[in-house]
């Protein structure tokens, strides 16, 4: 079996980074991607995918980026788990856990900043 992915597109924003206890940098962005093909209104839909990157990765990707740099990333696809707050139809906000697909980046490519 094998999990890679690359994936070209926009940033939304300025990827946002933070250092950990531990001393690793991390840092989060997410990437605007177009689909190959139009929809049945004869428009293109956009995909927004989550991506982490770590260390000297993450600190790069935040010197140069800025919203709507085209880069492209290579990594792998993680689930992982995040708690939301849901509005019941009651009105009542309950706590939920939902899965979510993460791309965490081991290369980044500068394309047009």
């Amino acid at each position: 079996m094998y999990n890679s992915v690359l994936i070209i597109g926009r940033t939304t924003d300025k990827p946002k980074i933070r250092q950990l206890e531990s001393g690793l940098v991390v840092g989060n962005m997410t990437l605007a991607v177009n689909r190959p093909f139009k929809n049945t209104d004869g428009e293109y839909e956009t995909d927004f995918i989550s991506c982490t990157m770590w260390n000297s990765i993450a600190t790069s990707a935040n010197e140069f980026c800025k919203k709507g740099s085209l880069i492209g990333v290579r990594g792998y696809v993680v689930n992982k788990e995040e708690t939301v707050t849901v509005l019941g139809e009651g009105g009542e906000q309950y706590k939920k856990t939902i899965k979510v697909l993460d791309i965490n980046v081991d290369k980044v490519i500068f394309l047009k900043l």
